[in-house]
């Protein structure tokens, strides 16, 4: 059981870097802050919202158009 639980968290730690290489700077240092306290799942799940919600932004607001993420 160990060995299965160390392979999912390691996908979702290679799935939480991938997700931090699209978006800005401030959310590698959110989750450089907070990596020792949270699990990888809850990473991952942080920074899926994250990507979710400036993505929202960037799509349904006039004035973050103009910015990539």
């Amino acid at each position: 059981m160990p060995k299965y639980k160390e392979e999912q968290e390691s996908r979702y730690t290679a799935r939480t870097v991938a997700i931090l290489s699209e978006l800005p700077e401030f959310c590698t240092v959110f989750y450089d802050k907070n990596q020792t306290t949270f699990l990888p799942k809850t990473q991952y799940d942080y920074m899926r919202a994250m990507r979710t919600f400036l993505t929202y932004l960037q799509q349904s607001h006039p004035q973050f158009r103009n910015y990539k993420l």
